[in-house]
């Protein structure tokens, strides 16, 4: 999942597990790659140059192009509109896609290729559900080593501090560099497509 801002770039990993005698797919952020202050051309360079080497994905064969039976990252990234007036803009797809990546909006409307803006509060209600339903289940986790070190701090980070205003708004700090809003988003379209909510208005044109 990606997440492009004005001062900074936030791409976040997922994996799906289904353990065995379960019925339902679970999530670990197993990553995150964050550069302030940085093009997304740049950001791209960095998340390339990541997935080959701790990923082994989009390698490269040995003429140094893109090898076919490499494994190639999806990526799903804030959801744009056709006018390119609205952030991001189609060059961003643009841009992964040229380095190789599988790129698609987090969102489409029904029955379109056209992207689809996710409402806020469906996104938190998603993100609430996966970390842990009304019966207790948890399917949202962030992975770690046999140290304990966390794959994802900043997520956590965010996880664990960010909370609702006085007027129960969500994300309302200021777009700066204390703004904790990117990491969840970013894992939020990650998982829009599949995890959505399936009741009521969840998409806005």
């Amino acid at each position: 999942g990606h997440d492009p801002g004005k001062r900074q770039h936030v791409s976040m990993f997922l994996k799906a597990y289904r353990f065995r005698g379960d019925r339902v797919i679970r999530w670990f952020v197993v990553d995150e790659v964050t550069t302030p202050d940085a093009t997304l051309g740049a950001h791209i360079v960095e998340v390339t140059k990541h997935v080959r080497e701790a990923w082994h994905c989009n390698a490269l064969d040995w003429k140094g192009r893109p090898d076919p039976e490499s494994p190639s990252v999806l990526v799903r990234i804030d959801p744009h509109t056709r006018s390119g007036d609205a952030h991001p803009g189609q060059d961003f797809y643009t841009l992964w896609r040229k380095a190789g990546f599988v790129a698609k909006a987090a969102a489409y409307k029904p029955e379109s290729t056209d992207p689809a803006v996710i409402k806020k509060e469906s996104r938190f209600e998603m993100m609430n559900t996966l970390l842990c339903d009304v019966n207790g289940e948890r399917r949202l986790f962030v992975a770690c080593d046999d140290t304990g070190k966390q794959a994802a701090p900043r997520l956590v980070k965010a996880f664990e501090s960010m909370e609702r205003n006085e007027a129960n708004e969500g994300e309302t700090e200021k777009k700066n560099e204390d703004d904790l809003s990117h990491w969840p988003a970013a894992v939020g379209y990650a998982l829009w497509q599949i995890e959505r909510p399936r009741t009521g208005q969840a998409v806005a044109s």
